[in-house]
């Protein structure tokens, strides 16, 4: 592949170093720069002083484990070996509840699920009644092997798990409550192989019914570097599909909540995390942790784990799943997957206090603020009226202990009187402490949203009231505001606009929701900035964005300042970025001037973690290329003489790579086409080829910008690889050489040498790991190619 050869020194040209030369200083400040935004975040502090970037806000946990062994029934129990955790102090040895089967991923540890075991023992015994039953977690020990990285791994994996939950619901069969399934929750690569038990001969059906995955690369391998592996996710995604969740299918009984870590994650890319596509609605769905109710912050592929605001949301989700009236039967699929939506998409409902009819207040001081009601000095009862018409929503940092002390009501104003007529239920969730720099252990502010008002409408009731019942002042200010709910406004900026310059809009408190459908490409980073916020006055709460992509992907933005900006990341935006602005009421209107833009080094650092091992493919591509292009040199210059590398490099740059680089504009421009055809529709193969299958499998305009930076990257990072390369060998023949002079005759026998050495490499195929191997035959090789570099040194250069 280098040629070196005897000729390679006297026919040595300088221009091509020097273009190779530029060309790797080009890639080194580019893999420099992605390296930082994706890991060191140096540099981010110099392009971008003024902008935050989404931080882990997790709270340690804290447990006190032991583990015992329990015996398997299993051909590979020489391999794995299964556990029963127990908490100190709290679990007791004997099996009480409902098993649970921890799966840890690649090179993960049984150890892992104390945490989560842990915090659901500290639950169950702080709130159950001792009627209810809790549950028994097991986890596996799985040898730490890379399961990522070979299919058979996974497999065996798999095989060990059927077994093992035959085996503990064996253990269930003396006790009253004999449960027919086990929970599984799997993490990262775990969560793939609970997805396999279905598809082994060895699974008992029925055994397993629910599913929990925590950062769980579902879509696609983290990398691909075996067949096998590639041919359990086909066959996985074949399995997966919807129509296998109807009445009559395997899996109908079957419900999956994929729990992803989102930008933090930087092992496992959260688009590949969605279950979407594998699994209707009505039996599971993804969820981000930014998402969660009292969670609402990022985690990293590890922290996920251990994460307390996350685990305190789990725990009781898992108790709640528990039949109270027949604990060994599970719970029907839709009573299950309330559950889940009520814990990890709406946050668990919390009374909003004794909302009688207000008959008994007499006078009501009726406030001239419409918008704002402070509980925190009033004794006296107060009202603030709002327009039944009018779309409102109700933010408060009242907590549920002091409900009541309001009221939500529906009224007739005439005159100076006021007609009351019954409460007003509020649909309740929740939102983060907009104000505070740290969210652990900070109470939630919840937003209320006034309900049934249709019927109220009908009766002419006029206006919501938002009463003050009176009483002592609170030890801390408390207040609710009123967010005033409109039509978004919808913009039309295309990700092409925001490549030259910013986009600027204005945001007040009565068109508080934006929409950008056309923001849609997950792999840029976003920057948003208030520019300008008037009036500048202490307000009751910070104004603060909450960002959605279809409902799915949430994150909260808070305590926005003048001059400072936010880094916006999301996955899977098929409908587009949308903001929702949260503003506190104030004397004067609040307004805020936005500025929204690309930010292209956090990109780079979001590119390394998509698409870097696609990378790996075209430069191996491209160095075939190369080699091909020395052979057919040394083919037709009749000299039997390969020509250096640098020299077929840059031959390739004006020939090959140039073509290459024109198929790739042509196809990307062929992808965009096909997803804008309506006739293709009728071909659905042909368009699932060109579309999906193509390139990176995407249709959007961006990705054949993507596809020449990939590839020139790849030419770049080949140059690079042989710079290194090269400056090894130079280094290595140096002491080579002094061992040649020692011994001349060494230099006669690299023929026998090489022939040797591939004797040995067979014969070492079927003993030997594939990895000892490479270093082997890599040694010899470096050897053998040092020993060439001397050789064609001392004969253009004799002493």
């Amino acid at each position: 592949m280098l040629g070196f050869t005897r000729h390679e020194l006297s026919n040595r040209s300088y221009k091509p170093v020097i273009l190779l030369s530029v060309i790797i200083l080009f890639t080194t400040a580019t893999l420099w720069a992605m390296i930082d935004s994706f890991i060191l975040h140096r540099l981010s502090e110099i392009m971008s002083p003024h902008q935050r970037r989404e931080k882990q806000g997790c709270a340690m946990s804290y447990s006190r484990p032991t583990y015992t062994r329990i015996q398997t029934n299993s051909l590979w129990n020489k391999k794995y070996v299964l556990y029963l955790f127990r908490e100190d102090y709290i679990d007791t040895p004997k099996l009480s509840g409902i098993p649970a089967l921890f799966i840890p991923g690649q090179s993960g540890s049984h150890k892992q699920i104390r945490s989560l075991a842990a915090e659901t023992a500290k639950y169950y015994q702080k709130h159950s009644t001792g009627q209810h039953t809790g549950i028994d977690f097991f986890t596996v020990d799985l040898n730490e092997e890379l399961s990522a990285l070979n299919g058979q791994t996974l497999r065996d994996q798999a095989y060990y798990m059927n077994d093992a939950i035959k085996d503990i619901l064996s253990l269930y069969s003396s006790t009253p409550i004999n449960p027919d399934s086990v929970l599984i929750i799997g993490h990262s690569m775990g969560g793939l192989i609970a997805r396999t038990l279905f598809m082994l001969p060895n699974y008992q059906v029925n055994s397993v019914n629910t599913i929990i995955t925590i950062a769980t690369p579902h879509l696609q391998a983290p990398m691909l570097l075996d067949s096998n592996v590639y041919k359990i996710y086909n066959d996985i995604t074949n399995y997966w599909t919807p129509e296998q969740f109807k009445a009559a299918g395997p899996l109908n009984n079957v419900t999956a909540v994929s729990i992803a870590g989102g930008s933090l994650d930087g092992i496992i890319h959260s688009d590949g995390v969605n279950i979407a596509t594998l699994v209707p609605e009505s039996h599971g769905f993804t969820v981000f942790t930014t998402s969660i109710p009292n969670v609402w912050t990022g985690c990293d592929h590890m922290a996920i784990l251990w994460c307390n605001q996350l685990l305190k949301v789990l725990a009781p989700c898992l108790l709640d799943l528990v039949d109270k009236e027949h604990p060994g039967h599970s719970l029907s699929v839709p009573e299950r997957m309330d559950i889940f939506r009520q814990h990890l998409l709406k946050g668990k409902r919390v009374s909003v206090g004794a909302q009688d009819a207000i008959r008994t207040i007499s006078e009501l001081n009726v406030t001239h603020n419409e918008f704002y009601l402070s509980l925190d000095h009033i004794t006296s009862p107060s009202i603030v009226l709002i327009d039944i018409n009018q779309a409102v929503q109700i933010i408060t940092n009242i907590p549920s202990t002091n409900d009541d002390r309001w009221r939500l009501v529906v009224c007739k104003k005439e005159a100076d009187r006021l007609d009351f007529d019954g409460s007003v239920v509020p649909i309740v969730s929740f939102l983060p402490n907009p104000s505070t720099h740290n969210l652990i252990h900070q109470h939630p502010y919840r937003l209320s949203t006034p309900s049934n008002l249709e019927k109220y409408k009908d009766e002419d009731y006029t206006h919501i009231g938002l009463i003050d019942v009176g009483g002592n002042p609170l030890s801390e200010e408390m207040f609710m505001a009123v967010n005033t709910l409109s039509d978004p406004i919808v913009h039309p900026v295309q990700l092409w606009d925001l490549i030259p310059k910013t986009y600027d809009f204005n945001i007040n408190s009565y068109r508080s929701i934006h929409e950008f459908p056309s923001i849609k490409n997950s792999l840029f980073a976003y920057d948003i900035r208030v520019i300008k916020m008037t009036p500048v006055q202490p307000l009751i709460f910070d104004p603060m964005i909450q960002q959605s992509v279809g409902n799915q992907e949430i994150k909260f933005h808070r305590h926005l300042e003048e001059g400072v900006s936010d880094r916006i990341t999301f996955h899977q935006a098929a409908d587009g970025l949308s903001l929702t602005f949260y503003l506190p009421p104030s004397n004067s209107d609040l307004q805020m001037t936005m500025s929204l833009s690309i930010d292209w080094y956090s990109t780079l650092g979001r590119f390394v973690l998509r698409y870097g091992s696609s990378i790996i493919p075209v430069v191996y591509s491209t160095c075939l290329i190369v080699v091909l292009s020395q052979i057919y040199s040394y083919l037709i210059n009749g000299k039997r003489e390969f020509i250096p590398f640098q020299m077929a490099y840059v031959q390739c740059l004006f020939g090959p790579f140039t073509y290459m680089a024109i198929m790739l504009v042509v196809i990307s421009i062929l992808q965009i086409y096909c997803s804008q055809v309506s006739w293709l529709d009728n071909y659905p193969v042909i368009q699932n080829i060109i579309i999906k299958n193509m390139l990176l499998g995407s249709p959007d305009y961006a990705v054949m910008a993507l596809c020449l930076f990939i590839w020139t990257l790849s030419l770049g990072l080949l140059a690079f690889v042989w710079m290194l390369i090269n400056m090894t060998i130079t280094i290595l023949s140096i002491p080579i050489g002094w061992i040649y002079q020692i011994t001349p005759r060494l230099s006669m026998q690299g023929e026998k040498l090489f022939v040797v050495t591939l004797t040995i490499t067979i014969g070492l195929l079927s003993v030997v790991p594939p990895s000892v191997i490479i270093v082997f035959f890599s040694i010899i090789w470096l050897w053998m190619t040092c020993s060439a570099r001397f050789l064609a040194q001392s004969v253009n250069h004799p002493e």
